[in-house]
This record gives structure tokens, C-alpha cells and sequence, in this order.
């Protein structure tokens, strides 16, 4: 623990150096809105010389596909396209309803894009896709792409200069005709202009969409039966006067029903209620049950705000400038923007871990290892491959305007690394790849918990061994860690938060791309803290049943100490998004401990609450309103990113930022996720745990006779030996 609290000690000092810049709040702001009149200015300069997309539309051939003139327009473009579009342009002229509406439908240029920050005009995505069996020689039906613009490198400010909008145009055009109409469009501007597009295709079904499908249809089937026969035979109980049978006991009894009974009652709606709404347990796991819950709704919220940037250049925001200056450079949004929902999910796993881990070794005196470590495989393996299954239906049956942009190349990673969940290497297979273009950019954290959970074990085993022994070697570790992690953030130029770039370009040298990452979903950047939190759940295991009241000071100063830590890990480098440069030595130290400060800052409050000295703290975190919520909050996790990634990036228009809008949007979408993952849990997460403590009742009971057995014949053994004697 001395060890745990130097680290966050050396983080409070780190930024607590950075609380005077706090001071120049007005003079940071000057300049970014000094930067932001720059910009406007220098995009003003630019603005007569960009294309006109309605008027160059009009300028497309209307005349027959037989005529010379129009071949040689359309000479790149496939033969139906050009007469669909020959066609198309000519009723428009005739103001045709179809035409009409396509056209309406189409996007250009921002108007707006000096003030709102914007360069996306994406159209109407729906009343493009309305527009089916036209009254044209193909009968074609209207086709929604999104078509991107961009200046050649050549071009002074080239980054400003990047539109994207909608182009409603007949459904017998590819892509690649899509291109090259464009270029038509765009020819006679002043500028010359690369253009990329990306159509909304009818996917097919593929097998992943199946499974899911006859999966889900499956847990209905046995949701309704088993529902069925447990009020059947609840009623009937009471009208005989009998006592229901339990059907939970660990020892096997529950078998007396037979099998497919035992296993079918474990999908009753009513009994997983039951189990869902029951007491919290021991004070660490009521505890743990509301930091799942805070970490999820961080998770949440952080989503919802930072990933409507789709990239570098595009945002699902109509007011990116507005959303900046009413929230994200403001002092309240900082820890939305310093995300350490991580942090608090893994000192609820690992803690949870080593107490349980205890609990059992002082139980059974041993480890029966094959069931500690297929149980927790197993459960987590099974709503994860659902998880998987469940976004590959999603990105077939869902459309909008960005959902090819945003899950492209996620289909294409689920398409070459699905194994990788799997066997919980997906944060590392491909190394050390871009972790927002993985198959589940989320489920990172799942991989990271299961292989600390099976490198973790011989640890917290050691612990119960010798505690002594275990803060020599997770000291020994953590130190190795810490250096790991300064010499690759060294090198490779990592900075901190969000505002601030790479020190220097080794990532792309090395890999190809700036977007890789070799710290953030590695373990060895999070092992220290899964030591610290093992610590703490071996310092609640120790003192659970002994409850002391530190002396006053003393828990006046964990509480203060834990309080700094906390907020200036996250307030601390709020100077960066002010413009204030943070350098790279002082990123280096702060990248290498602030996860451990961090940690320690959440463990203290968890030990405090356990052992008598949370007072008012205590009485929140253990409220029962946290217990159900707590339980399905894995789920919630799971489930959030991809549900809310339907909601967003299905979007006919752009969302437009105010505070109001936000929070009104994030408690109506905690709500529905919340509701998902409540049914995710009774209908598959309750009825997994259920059958495993089933199996699991069989094993100890096997166990145990077998134990008879052996001492059975021990004891023959022995009797024999005294009569021969």
C-alpha cells in the first residue's frame, strides 16, 4: 500500500504543477476564438470559388443517350446509369414528382459552414429511399449516396477545404459512376477536386444475421415454457399445500426433477426477477455494484458525446464550433472529455476478483482450477458471442446516411478477426492495431479482464499464501510496468487527452498510420492498477468480519488525499484543451502512473465504505436501488455502443448540439439501454448462471463423494493393517 500511495501521491503532484495555468482560462480562450475568426476568415476567402452543386446538376445531359456529345460526358459512366440519368435530368426539367423528389433530396455545399464549423450538407436520406418503381423506361428506384470532396494537396489550406453531402441519383449507378458524375459537376470549378463515395447497398443475410435470429427465437421459446411451468407449478404447489422445490441447491438436489426441468425452470421470468432484485450480499460486492453502474453510465455519456466525431474532419454534429465553445472546452466537461471509466470498471473486476478468489481458498482450503476458470470464460463468452452475432444483424438491417462510413471497416475487421474474441486476444491481434477499427471497439476491456484474470490468479493465491511475498512481486511488476510504459510513451510520442497530438511520427514510420495505439488496450499498461485493486480486495477479505473505525484524522486524510487525486488526474490536463501545450516529459510521467493514482483514488473509497468509515458515502453506494442495475450492468456495457451507434449514425439529419438537447438525450437513451440489457439479463445472462451453479452443484458433490470414497478405503486400509498386526 506504501507502494499505491506514492504513485498517486506523485500524480496529485504532477497536476497540482499545472493548477496556476488554471489562471490563464481567459487569455486560452482568446486565442482559440481568436483561431476560430481565422478560420472563418480564411474559409470566406475561398467561398466564391467553390462548386455549386444544385446549379452544376442542371448542366448535366438531358437530350437523348444517342447523341455524340452526351457520349462523351458520360464516357466513364456505366451505359444504364447515363440513360437512367439522362432520363432523371429531363423529367427533373419537366418538374416529374420523382424527380422532384430526389433532387430535394440531395445535399450541397454547407451554407453555413464560416459559422456552424460544418462542411456536411448530408441531404435527405429517407425521402431518397422513398422513391421507388419510377415511371421511367428502368423503372429505377432512387439510390442515397454520400459523396465527399476534397482538394488536391496542392492547394494552400487543404484541410478546410473538405465537404461532404447527400447525392440521390438512380439505383443502376455504381460508386465508381458516382465519381466520375461528380467530376463532371465539379469540372469547371475553380480548383480541381478529388471525390470519393459511398452508396447505401441492400446487404445480403449473412450467417452471422441467422444465428442471431434462430438464437434469439430459441430463448424466446424457452423463456415462454419455462415462465409457463413455473406458474403451473406454483400454483398447483399452493393448491395441494405444498412447499415449492428448490430448485437452486448447490448439492445436486435440484436434479430430483429431472434434468431438462432443472434446466429449463433457470429461464423463468419470475424466477430471474427474483434473483435480480434479491439482497446485494457481502459489502464489496454492493459496492462494486454501484461502480458498475457509474462506469457504465460514464461510458454512456462520453459516447454519446465524443463519438459523434466520426474523423479528423466530420462530425454527426450540424454545429461542431457551437458544441466546442457552449461545452467542450469548458471546465464541467472535462471529465467527460478525460474519460476514466476504464479505471472504475477494472477495480470493480479486479477487486471482486481477489475477494471471491479468497473467500473460496478459505472455503475449500484449494483452487479446483478448471471450474474457475471456465466459469468465468463461460460467462462471459456467451453474451459476448451474442454481442458479436448481434452487430453483425444491426449493420445488416440498419441504414443511414454514415452507417457504411462508421461500420465499414469494423465489418471488414469482424470479417477477418471474429476468432479473436473469442480467445480474448482482440486488443492485441493485429498489433498493435487502431483500436476504433476493431470488430467490437469496446470489448477491448472484456479481453484485457480476461487475460488479467487468468494471469492475475497464481497473484492473488500468492497473497493468500504470504502478503508479504505478493508486495514484493506485485512491487517488482508494477516498477517493470512503469517503465515499460514511459519508454514506449517516450518513443513513440504519446501525448495526453484529446486536444494535443503525437510528439513525434514513429507510429506512422513504424505502422503506417497515427492511429495506432501501443499503451491504451495493452496489458501492461494496466497491470500495476489490477495489483493495487487486488491488494484492496485482499485488505477487505482480511477485515471483513472485524469492522474498525480509524481515528478520525487518519480517515480525514485517506478521504482528501483519495478526493485530489481523483480530480486532478481528471482536471489536470484540461490546460491542453485551452491551448496550452503540455511538455512531453510531463505527459510522459503523467501517462505512466496517472491510471494507478486513479485507482487508488477508487479503492480507498471502496475500502473505507467496507470497513465502517464511509458514513454518508456508504449509505449511497449500498442504496438497493443499485443491486439490479448493478447486476444487468454488464449487459448495459456491452450493448451501449452498439445501440446507440444505430440511433446515431441512422440519422436522416445532423444533430444539433445544445446543452439541453444533450442531457435530454442521454437519459432517454440510459433508459432504453437500460431496458435492453434488463432483458438481455433475465433471458440469458440469469439463465446462464443458473445452469452453471446446476454443473457446478454436480462437480462439489462428485468431489465430495469421491473423498468419501478415498477415505473410506483409507480407513478399511487401516483396520485391515491393525487386525493383521
Amino acid at each position: 500500500m506504501v507502494l499505491c500511495k506514492s504513485f498517486f501521491v506523485v500524480a496529485v503532484l504532477i497536476n497540482m504543477s499545472r493548477a496556476s495555468e488554471f489562471g490563464q482560462e481567459k487569455k486560452n480562450l482568446a486565442n482559440f476564438l481568436s483561431r476560430t475568426r481565422n478560420m472563418k476568415t480564411l474559409r470566406a476567402d475561398v467561398y466564391k470559388s467553390l462548386p455549386n452543386i444544385e446549379e452544376s446538376f442542371f448542366n448535366l445531359p438531358v437530350q437523348s443517350s444517342q447523341n455524340s456529345g452526351d457520349k462523351d460526358v458520360y464516357r466513364n459512366v456505366s451505359t444504364e446509369c447515363a440513360e437512367d440519368m439522362i432520363e432523371y435530368t429531363a423529367d427533373l426539367l419537366k418538374n416529374e414528382h420523382y424527380a422532384l423528389q430526389m433532387f430535394s433530396a440531395n445535399g450541397g455545399i454547407a451554407k453555413d459552414f464560416m459559422v456552424t464549423g460544418s462542411c456536411q450538407d448530408i441531404g435527405t436520406f429517407s425521402q431518397c429511399l422513398a422513391v421507388l418503381d419510377t415511371p421511367t423506361t428502368s423503372n429505377f428506384k432512387g439510390k442515397y449516396c454520400l459523396v465527399g470532396i476534397e482538394q488536391d494537396a496542392d492547394v494552400p489550406s487543404t484541410e478546410l477545404l473538405f465537404f461532404r453531402f447527400g447525392f440521390c441519383l438512380p439505383d443502376s449507378c455504381s460508386d465508381e459512376d458516382v465519381v466520375e458524375i461528380i467530376k463532371i459537376m465539379v469540372s469547371e470549378s475553380v480548383y480541381s477536386w478529388n471525390v470519393e463515395s459511398s452508396c447505401i447497398e441492400k446487404k445480403p443475410i449473412d450467417a452471422g444475421t441467422v444465428v442471431f435470429i434462430c438464437f434469439v427465437g430459441i430463448v424466446l421459446i424457452l423463456v415462454i415454457l419455462s415462465t409457463s411451468y413455473d406458474v403451473v407449478t406454483k400454483t398447483t404447489m399452493q393448491k395441494i399445500g405444498k412447499k415449492r422445490i428448490d430448485t437452486e441447491n448447490r448439492t445436486g438436489q435440484s436434479f430430483q426433477l429431472g434434468w431438462w426441468k432443472a434446466i429449463l425452470v433457470n429461464f423463468s421470468l419470475f424466477k430471474n426477477w427474483n434473483k435480480l432484485t434479491a439482497e446485494g450480499g457481502p459489502g464489496i460486492l454492493q459496492i462494486n455494484g454501484f461502480l458498475r453502474v457509474f462506469g457504465v453510465q460514464w461510458a454512456m455519456i462520453t459516447g454519446l458525446a465524443m463519438d459523434y466525431r466520426i474523423n479528423d474532419r466530420e462530425s454527426l454534429y450540424a454545429n461542431p464550433i457551437g458544441f466546442w465553445e457552449s461545452a467542450g472546452s469548458k471546465l464541467w466537461f472535462q471529465p467527460i472529455l478525460n474519460i476514466m471509466v476504464t479505471d472504475v470498471i477494472i477495480v470493480n473486476f479486479a477487486t471482486t476478483q481477489a475477494y471471491l478468489t479468497l473467500k473460496e481458498l478459505k472455503k475449500y482450503g484449494r483452487i479446483y482450477w478448471v471450474p474457475y476458470f471456465l466459469k468465468h470464460y463461460l460467462f462471459i463468452t456467451i453474451p459476448v458471442t451474442l454481442n458479436l452475432f448481434g452487430v453483425m444483424f444491426l449493420v445488416d438491417y440498419t441504414q443511414g446516411p454514415y452507417w457504411n462510413i462508421f461500420y465499414g471497416p469494423r465489418q471488414q475487421a469482424c470479417n477477418d478477426y471474429w476468432w479473436t474474441h473469442l480467445i480474448y486476444m482482440n486488443n492485441m491481434i493485429p498489433f498493435p492495431g487502431v483500436p476504433t477499427d476493431r470488430c467490437l471497439p469496446w470489448a477491448w476491456l472484456l479481453a484485457l479482464e480476461m487475460q488479467m484474470y487468468f494471469i492475475s490468479a497464481p497473484f492473488v493465491l500468492l497473497l493468500h499464501r504470504s502478503w508479504k511475498k505478493a508486495l514484493y512481486v506485485g512491487g517488482a511488476i508494477t516498477i517493470i510496468c512503469s517503465c515499460v510504459i514511459a519508454a514506449l510513451a517516450t518513443y513513440f510520442g504519446h501525448s495526453v487527452g484529446r486536444a494535443q497530438g503525437p510528439y513525434n511520427d514513429n507510429y506512422m514510420k513504424h505502422f503506417g498510420s497515427m492511429y495506432h495505439d501501443i499503451l491504451i488496450d495493452k496489458f501492461w499498461n494496466w497491470w500495476p492498477s489490477f495489483l493495487v485493486s487486488h491488494f484492496v480486495g485482499y485488505l477487505v477479505f482480511v477485515n471483513e468480519e472485524r469492522k474498525f473505525k480509524l481515528r478520525w484524522y487518519y480517515n480525514v486524510i485517506g478521504w482528501t488525499f483519495s478526493t485530489l487525486a481523483a480530480v486532478s488526474i481528471i482536471y489536470g490536463i484540461w490546460p491542453t484543451y485551452r491551448g496550452t501545450p503540455m511538455p512531453q516529459w510531463e505527459s510522459v510521467l503523467y501517462l505512466t502512473y496517472y491510471h494507478t493514482a486513479f485507482c487508488s483514488a477508487i479503492c480507498w473509497i471502496i475500502f473505507a465504505c467496507v470497513t465502517g468509515n464511509g458514513g454518508p458515502v456508504k449509505t449511497y453506494l449500498m442504496a438497493k436501488l443499485w443491486i439490479p442495475l448493478g447486476r444487468s450492468a454488464f449487459t448495459s456495457y456491452l450493448w451501449h455502443k452498439p445501440l446507440m451507434a444505430v440511433f446515431m449514425y441512422s440519422l436522416n439529419k445532423l444533430f444539433f448540439y445544445t446543452t439541453f438537447s444533450f442531457i435530454y438525450l442521454f437519459l432517454a437513451m440510459y433508459v432504453f439501454i437500460s431496458g435492453v440489457s434488463l432483458v438481455f439479463n433475465l433471458c440469458v445472462e440469469a439463465p446462464i448462471l443458473g445452469i452453471w451453479v446446476l454443473i457446478e452443484g454436480e462437480l462439489y458433490k462428485r468431489r465430495a463423494r469421491q473423498s468419501c470414497r478415498r477415505q473410506d478405503h483409507v480407513t478399511e486400509q487401516v483396520d485391515t493393517s491393525e487386525e493383521e498386526h
